[in-house]
Formats: C-alpha cells, structure tokens, sequence
C-alpha cells in the first residue's frame, strides 16, 4: 500500500511551538540491505535500496528534523518542489 503524509509537518511546528522552518537539505543516495532493514522492507538482505537523507534548519540554524528515508528502487518515489 501506499502511504502519504502531507506537507503539514512543518507548519504544525511553526503553529505549535513557534519555530520557524527556513531551510532543508536533502541527499538522494543508495546502499544495500542489511538484514534489519530487510526484514522491515520484507526484501532479501544485499538487496540495492534508494535512501534520502534530510536536514531541516530552523532559524539560527538549528537543527529540528534529521530523517532517513529507505526504499527498494521498485517501491521508491521521489518528488520534490523547490519555491
């Protein structure tokens, strides 16, 4: 199944406790499965995945989220929008 989490992350942080969003980085990169990340993917461990690293920055540059997100290429979406 496909599960979507709208852009509403961040402007619940803002409304809620005041911190403003200024800036995210984000690294598309791959690595392959180990067997933690297998089992919870429900692939074979060797197996390639996509993973995308992300940094969001709050004013003074502190830091408020530091994700990871991975995927077998199969299964894996990306879109971005840059404003």
């Amino acid at each position: 199944t496909d599960l979507h989490i709208p852009d509403l992350f961040y402007a619940l942080i803002e409304e809620k406790f005041g911190v403003h969003v200024v800036r995210a980085e984000e690294t598309l990169t791959a690595e392959i499965a180990d067997a933690e990340t297998a089992e919870a993917l429900n692939i074979v461990p060797g197996d390639p995945l996509v993973v995308l690293l992300r940094t969001t920055h709050a004013t003074n540059d502190r830091i408020i989220e530091y994700r990871v997100t991975r995927g077998h290429p199969d299964r894996f979406s990306y879109k971005t929008e840059i404003r």
